[in-house]
């Protein structure tokens, strides 16, 4: 027996489609990501997160010097036929002209949660993970807090990572770069 159905059928974008599409021009002055062949319409950025992001990056910035190459809302490109814009991207330095960074270029994401935490919190930390990002950081605004997913692993529900806390303490540091000495307390009054 088959069933009908009145919804039509989404079409999945691939990368080339996605790609493509970018180059001309088709989402235009629209705040859109891929996601898992969707494309999602981006939340509109206030003041506050534009803040916190750029005093974020600095810090970063200053505390991995030359190490690592800190670029705000900049795409990366993953295996699933994503190619989402985290807040910002701890990534290889090098330059990135020709291509997006991808998951071997990555060191750490961070996102900047405020009107959609649900988003980031689970279907990016799940987007993330199957992909083998190595760390995602999320700055809650509305919880104050700032969560760490670390060590991805693969089980019978997909991958996950199976570090999930909430960061109260100094000190902190990128998995990537333990001798690096970072300050929670610091990156939690910037979100203050």
């Amino acid at each position: 027996m088959t069933q009908t159905t009145d919804k039509p059928a989404l079409m999945k974008w691939g990368l080339e489609q996605y790609h493509k599409a970018v180059k001309a021009g088709v989402f235009e002055g629209c705040r859109v990501e891929l996601l898992r062949g969707d494309i999602v319409e981006m939340s509109p950025i206030e003041p506050l997160h534009d803040d916190i992001q750029e005093e974020l990056a600095v810090y970063l910035r200053s505390m991995l010097g030359d190490r690592a190459r800190v670029r705000e809302a900049k795409a990366i490109t993953l295996p699933d036929n994503s190619e989402p814009i985290p807040d910002i991207s701890v990534v290889k330095p090098q330059r990135y002209r020709d291509r997006h960074p991808h998951v071997e270029d990555v060191y750490l994401l961070i996102e900047i949660a405020n009107s959609r935490p649900i988003r980031d919190t689970k279907v990016k930390r799940l987007i993330y993970a199957e992909a083998g990002i190595p760390e995602y950081w999320v700055f809650d605004l509305k919880q104050d807090e700032l969560r760490i997913f670390r060590d991805v692993a693969v089980t019978i529900n997909g991958s996950d990572y199976q570090t999930d806390i909430i960061c109260q303490n100094d000190p902190l540091s990128i998995q990537a770069f333990p001798d690096v000495v970072l300050s929670a307390t610091a990156m939690m009054r910037l979100i203050e």
